[in-house]
């Protein structure tokens, strides 16, 4: 069995979230704009399919990041596919600090902080300036937005790191689509989970193909 998503990235990303318990593998058709993330076009469904039902395609996996909120000595646990983003919710700057093994490891001011896994790194976090991952690497990247301070750098750590994340007049968002308010739990941490999803491709699927033709790179 595996599931469809009919749209764009966006489309992609909630179903996501919402299959990843069934441990379905997930074709992503385009129909919207981007579709960075989807397996084919609808121009090429036909030819997909005829090559998918001879056995000609792969899957991929991916690691989604583990959300995990702990009040009341319950622990209520989201996930996210492309990023976790702190993101200040009035004129004032977002306090974001980060702590891992219960030792301050960074603060952040600024508009906010990105936590992005590799998949999600061509998304929110290229764009403010964090690095490009292969999707198949197993780490995540926490990436500054608009710092207060200049020194402050998009950051790359591997998986098996759990961060506990501090903050103050701020939200939380993720992918973009489901929001989160800190202030109504006690504690929160991140980290990639041990889950993956499963990604059906074409074959001959090349990423740097896929950079190339999405980000106009080359001629």
């Amino acid at each position: 069995d595996f599931l469809i998503s009919l749209g764009g990235d966006g489309t992609l990303l909630s179903l996501c979230r919402q299959s990843f318990k069934f441990k379905k593998a997930i074709l992503g058709i385009n129909a919207g704009k981007l579709g960075f993330l989807t397996a084919c076009s609808f121009d090429e469904i036909k030819d997909f399919f005829e090559d998918f039902f001879e056995g000609n395609f792969r899957i991929e996996t991916a690691k989604m990041l583990q959300i995990s909120l702990h009040k009341n000595g319950k622990i209520y646990k989201k996930y996210a596919f492309n990023d976790a983003v702190f993101s200040r919710d009035n004129a004032l700057m977002a306090e974001v600090g980060v702590f891992f093994k219960d030792k301050l490891f960074n603060s952040y001011y600024g508009d906010g902080l990105i936590i992005a896994s590799s998949s999600g790194s061509t998304a929110y976090n290229i764009s403010a300036g964090g690095p490009i991952v292969h999707p198949l690497s197993e780490i995540f990247v926490l990436t500054p937005v608009c710092s207060h301070s200049l020194t402050q750098r998009p950051i790359v750590l591997p998986f098996g790191f759990e961060l506990e994340l501090k903050v103050k007049q701020c939200l939380l968002y993720l992918d973009g689509q489901e929001i989160i308010n800190p202030q109504e739990y006690e504690k929160i941490t991140i980290s990639l989970s041990k889950k993956e999803l499963n990604f059906i491709h074409k074959e001959n699927r090349d990423y740097f193909q896929v950079l190339k033709e999405k980000l106009n790179w080359g001629k």
